[in-house]
């Protein structure tokens, strides 16, 4: 009888090792499919920072271009503001002597020489001149 029951010890430990090898063979293929899946996504990860860290230095460098270019119409307005305001401020030669001669051939009274204007005889003269060319 102690036989029997040394036996059946000895198969009821047996049997618990065996078990406890396939637990563990088990929990090891787990943990390497885990370890494989977490290897994995940090690759995704690296990949997704890489192409993130990309993404931000471009808009960065385009919007530093962008700066410079608001920057240079900001200035090319500026100077194109100051050209016309000169040409505002002091009219042309042709333009007053244009003006003269309209003021005359409309029969108004011509000012006396203003600043930097044409004279009466010089305004005469544009109005002559028009009106032979209008009559040809």
């Amino acid at each position: 009888m102690n036989f029997i029951l040394v036996i059946g010890l000895m198969m009821l430990s047996m049997l618990v090792y065996i078990q406890g090898q396939i637990r563990e063979r088990k929990l090891q293929k787990l943990l390497e499919h885990q370890q494989r899946e977490t290897l994995a996504m940090q690759e995704r990860l690296d990949g997704l920072e890489q192409r993130s860290e990309f993404l931000r230095n471009s808009a960065l460098g385009v919007g530093d271009r962008l700066i410079g270019v608001e920057k240079k119409v900001q200035h090319e307005l500026q100077e194109q503001v100051a050209h016309n305001s000169q040409f505002v401020a002091q009219p042309s030669e042709e333009q007053l002597y244009r003006q003269q001669a309209d003021r005359l051939l409309k029969g108004r009274q011509l000012p006396s020489t203003p600043a930097g204007g044409v004279s009466r005889s010089e305004a005469k003269l544009m109005a002559l001149v028009g009106n032979k060319k209008t009559t040809d």
